[in-house]
């Protein structure tokens, strides 16, 4: 585990920091990789959050949490519908701009993704497609986006007793 979170540091500062490292190979620190911004090739969506992507120099792939939403789990109502909104926006094989703020607790970059020149956490709230993960959300507007697709009872939002996934995910321990 120690060896992968080495790589992982190491995979980050290749990719998102031209300077990254020094020639004595200091492991480059959060803040020099954060919020720097890669182009990358969408290979796979898996939910209304997550999807895999190719980046330039990498031979694998690398997965990308979105960062400040959780949507509905697969097995979840509105799961299927909520990969499908992301799928139709962040298209595979189509170039994304990925902004990477850290790593998650499941080793996934976690980065605020644009899409077809759309902030795609915005999309998605806006869409009713996802939550504002609370507990890691650092932009105050993305509350009123919610907000406003749950007034509007835009997608999740038409089930009045919508499940948060994180509460989903706890009942399932």
């Amino acid at each position: 585990m120690k060896y992968r979170a080495q790589c992982f540091f190491l995979l980050a500062a290749a990719l998102f920091s031209s300077a990254a490292a020094t020639a004595a190979g200091r492991v480059p620190s959060n803040e020099e990789t954060r919020n720097k911004t890669v182009q990358c090739e969408v290979t796979s969506v898996h939910d209304g959050d997550s999807m895999r992507a190719r980046c330039p120099g990498m031979k694998d792939t690398v997965r990308i949490r979105i960062h400040q939403i959780d949507a509905p789990e697969i097995g979840q109502a509105y799961g299927k519908t909520s990969r499908d909104t992301l799928r139709r926006l962040c298209v595979r094989g189509r170039t994304a701009a990925f902004s990477i703020v850290g790593k998650d607790d499941y080793g996934r970059l976690l980065a605020g993704v644009e899409c077809r020149q759309k902030d795609v956490a915005t999309t998605m709230l806006e869409s009713g497609a996802a939550w504002v993960y609370r507990q890691y959300q650092h932009d105050k507007m993305l509350v009123q986006m919610e907000q406003r697709a749950r007034e509007a009872k835009r997608g999740l939002w038409q089930n009045p007793n919508a499940q948060a996934p994180w509460e989903y995910r706890r009942d399932r321990r």
